[in-house]
C-alpha cells in the first residue's frame, strides 16, 4: 500500500484532469466529479495517520499527571460558570493561526458538586423529620451554632440541636400582628402562628466540606429559621453568601489548574469550541 494519503491522491487526481481548486488558500477544498466517493482507509492501516483521542477524569490529580506526561498540550480552557460541576479540558493538537491543528486531542477534567453540599443547597424548605434525617444522615460533617444578634455565637452539641428539632410545637393565636425574628414568624392576617420549642433551637448550621470533589474541605454556614406558613412546622435553611462562595469556589479551581499543569501552557477560565 502506498504511504500516499487519501487527501494527496485525490489532489493528484484532481490535478490529472485539470480541474481546479475552489480555494487555493485552503488546499483541504477541492472539486471533484460526483461519481467519485472518497473512502478513509485509516482502520485498515497498519497506524493512524496521527495521534489523537480524549481522555476523560475526575481526578484533578489525573488529569494533572496525564497532562505532564504529554507536555504537548497547546491551550488549557477551565469552565467554571455552572453550579452542579467544574470542568477543565486541555487541547494537545490545537494550533495557533498559522498552523491550525485539529483540536481533537483533549483531556478532559469533571469535578462534580459533592452530594454534602448539594443535599445541602436542596435542603431550604424541611418538615421536623425531614431536617432531624438530614443531620443524621451528615452528621460527620455539621455542627451548631446559637444565633448572638443575627451573628454565629456559642457551639451546641448535636444531641442538644436534635432535641430542640424534636421539641418544636405550634401555637396558633387570633390576632392582627406583623413580626418576623429568627426563630418565629407571623402571618399579616388574622392568625398568628408561632413556633416554640423547649429548647433553645440552633440559629446556624455549619457543614464541613469539599463544595466540589477534589477541592479543599471549607466552612459552608446555613442560617436555619422556622417557617410557620401553616400549621405544621418546618424548616428554612438557606446557605449564607451562597453566591459569593461559588465564585471563590471557582477562582480556586482555576488557580488549582494553573498549579497542576506545566507552568508554560496558558490557562483561560472560558471554553472553546474548534
Amino acid at each position: 500500500m502506498s504511504d500516499v494519503n487519501n487527501a494527496q491522491t485525490v489532489a493528484r487526481l484532481v490535478q490529472s484532469i485539470n480541474m481546479n481548486l475552489k480555494n487555493p488558500k485552503a488546499p483541504s477544498l477541492i472539486t471533484i466529479p460526483e461519481s467519485y466517493v472518497l473512502k478513509n482507509t485509516e482502520a485498515s492501516q497498519e497506524h493512524r495517520d496521527r495521534f489523537r483521542g480524549t481522555f476523560k477524569t475526575k481526578s484533578l490529580q489525573a488529569f494533572s499527571d496525564y497532562v505532564i506526561e504529554r507536555g504537548s498540550a497547546d491551550k488549557c480552557f477551565v469552565d467554571n460558570n455552572h453550579i452542579n460541576q467544574m470542568a477543565c479540558q486541555a487541547i494537545f493538537n490545537l494550533g495557533n493561526e498559522a498552523v491550525a491543528g485539529h483540536a481533537d486531542d483533549t483531556a478532559n477534567l469533571v469535578l462534580n458538586i459533592t452530594h454534602e453540599f448539594a443535599s445541602l443547597r436542596s435542603s431550604q424548605r424541611l418538615n421536623q423529620k425531614g431536617l432531624i434525617e438530614f443531620v443524621q444522615d451528615y452528621a460527620y460533617c455539621l455542627s451548631f451554632h446559637e444565633s448572638v444578634d443575627g451573628e454565629v455565637g456559642d457551639a451546641m452539641s448535636m444531641a442538644a440541636a436534635i432535641n430542640a428539632f424534636r421539641s418544636v410545637t405550634i401555637k396558633t393565636a387570633r390576632e392582627m400582628t406583623s413580626d418576623v425574628r429568627d426563630m418565629s414568624s407571623t402571618k399579616s392576617a388574622l392568625e398568628h402562628i408561632e413556633a416554640d420549642s423547649a429548647v433553645k433551637l440552633p440559629g446556624f448550621i455549619v457543614m464541613h466540606t469539599p463544595a466540589y470533589d477534589d477541592l479543599p474541605a471549607i466552612d459552608i454556614t446555613a442560617r436555619l429559621s422556622v417557617l410557620t406558613d401553616d400549621e405544621n412546622v418546618r424548616f428554612g435553611v438557606r446557605i449564607v453568601g451562597e453566591h459569593k462562595l461559588l465564585n471563590e469556589q471557582a477562582k480556586q479551581f482555576v488557580e488549582m489548574i494553573k498549579t497542576a499543569v506545566p507552568d508554560d501552557l496558558p490557562v483561560y477560565a472560558g471554553t472553546f469550541a474548534p
